[in-house]
């Protein structure tokens, strides 16, 4: 891994010599002691830009002091450059050279020797591709809807670490799986896959590329998510537009989550109480103002939509009630002036025609009657009285017009006085169209009886006559009505 590389330092020198040719003392020979044997390896094959070298030299005996020296060379004429630290961090600007190094040990008593490294092309860095970025977790990806996040590219090693997301291109390639072959996606090459019906019931992943503006940082890496692919899901709300009534135009309003796509079907069916009377593709339709069969019901419509690779997705949206024709206007009068005991009717006129009426009386704001014409009663006299009709036709909605508020008049009061009686014998009046409730009172020959109007408005009075030697003349006069007096003749 890049990480354990970089972490564990890039570029390790161990003495071993079973791997590389011993490296020999340099210098004549002299009094001192040397140095038994000493060499340099690198732990990795090779040296990348981003990688930090910790070289390590083992000799025999011990050294008290080791001095490192880094050559980095260039074949392009560019001035080599020399180092001496203890480990070296490699840069964009070590691309293409050579590097090497030599390590100088000392050791009291002993002649100082140097030992050389191997020569290293300086390769491209590779830094770390993170595909593990919120939302890029494996898992169900449906046909229609993008997966794929746009991916971190980090450097990491000891000491340092870099953002290069902005210094370079990212190149991705969609793949397929096969069984255990992954093969590419032809022309699915942004970081983003749409998948399409084709993929249903197959697993995709990506593989991303970086580069760098410098070529300097090349890597590619597979993102560990894996999709499995299944039949996409139509997502859109249907809602009723328009006045539902006989002659209106209504319609279904669609809002699409994805636009409206070309390659899908959609088809409406029109019912009424459940009951279907249009199908098809229209999304629009008026309600016939001859269809009188349709008012009073309810209005539904059962919307289908059928695409390539999506589930079948199906809806109903509820309009409500279907109302009959709007009428414009209507207005009521009376056939007569309101009287007790005279009959009335409604004269009803409606701008729309109307296959019939209902009429209904009220007296005092009182229901009194529901008949096509009424005769007000005594009790009804002064108070005020309405007809109310209601129009009703197959094709429109029941219209409501009142005719004006009147006050019912008085019946003419009528007596019914006997010209003539017998003496000693009983006067028997009757008086009609009086107001209930009120008190009248006769009086005759010195004789006066009182009662109370009952609710026919209709009166009987008794009094009984003088007894008379030779017949005379007596006036019946009457109080509590406007009743006129009369003379009537009292026979011996």
């Amino acid at each position: 891994m890049h990480w354990m590389r970089r972490l564990g330092a890039a570029v390790v020198a161990m003495l071993t010599l079973t791997a590389l040719t011993a490296l020999t003392l340099a210098g004549p020979a002299s009094a001192q002691s040397t140095f038994q044997w000493g060499a340099v390896e690198l732990e990795l094959p090779a040296v990348h830009v981003g990688d930090t070298l910790w070289p390590r030299v083992v000799v025999s005996p011990v050294p008290d002091t080791k001095v490192f020296t880094w050559t980095i060379a260039f074949s392009d004429g560019t001035p080599s450059r020399v180092v001496e630290a203890p480990s070296y961090l490699v840069t964009e600007a070590d691309w293409g050279a050579e590097i090497s190094f030599d390590v100088s040990v000392t050791k009291a008593g002993m002649t100082p020797e140097t030992y050389s490294s191997a020569t290293y092309d300086v390769l491209a860095g590779t830094p770390d591709i993170d595909e593990n970025v919120p939302g890029a977790s494996s898992g169900v990806a449906e046909v229609g809807r993008a997966i794929g996040i746009e991916p971190r590219i980090t450097m990491i090693d000891t000491y340092t670490r870099h953002t290069l997301g902005s210094r370079g291109t990212l190149s991705y390639q969609w793949q397929v799986g096969e069984g255990a072959v992954w093969r590419p996606l032809a022309g699915e090459t942004g970081f983003a896959l749409v998948p399409g019906p084709a993929l249903i019931g197959q697993r995709v992943r990506r593989v991303t590329t970086f580069t760098s503006a410098t070529a300097t940082w090349q890597s590619t890496s597979t993102h560990p998510a894996r999709w499995d692919v299944v039949p996409g899901r139509v997502r859109a709300t249907f809602a009723p537009v328009g006045e539902v009534r006989l002659g209106e135009v209504v319609e279904v309003a669609a809002v699409w989550e994805d636009h409206f796509p070309r390659d899908q079907a959609v088809t409406y069916s029109w019912r009424a109480d459940g009951v279907e009377f249009a199908a098809g593709t229209p999304f629009q339709r008026r309600l016939s103002g001859t269809a009188t069969e349709l008012r009073g019901r309810e209005l539904t419509v059962d919307v289908r939509v059928v695409r390539s690779g999506y589930e079948p997705f199906t809806t109903t949206v509820a309009f409500g009630t279907i109302r009959g024709l709007a009428r414009t206007g209507g207005s009521v009068a009376l056939s007569r002036t309101p009287q007790v005991g005279k009959a009335i009717s409604a004269v009803p006129t409606f701008a729309e025609p109307a296959t019939s009426y209902d009429v209904e009386w009220r007296v005092s704001g009182k229901v009194v009657a529901r008949t096509a014409s009424f005769t007000p009663r005594p009790v009804d006299t002064g108070k005020k009285i309405v007809a109310r009709v209601v129009a009703r036709h197959g094709a429109y909605e029941p219209m409501t017009a009142d005719s004006a508020s009147v006050t019912i008049q008085a019946a003419p009061i009528r007596a019914s006085v006997p010209s003539t009686v017998r003496s000693g014998r009983t006067l028997s009046v009757t008086v009609s169209g009086l107001v209930p409730g009120r008190r009248i009172t006769l009086s005759f020959a010195g004789q006066r009886v009182t009662r109370s109007v009952g609710s026919t408005g209709r009166l009987t009075l008794q009094v009984k006559a003088p007894q008379v030697r030779r017949s005379t003349r007596h006036w019946a006069t009457f109080s509590g009505a406007s009743i006129p007096r009369v003379k009537v003749l009292v026979k011996k």
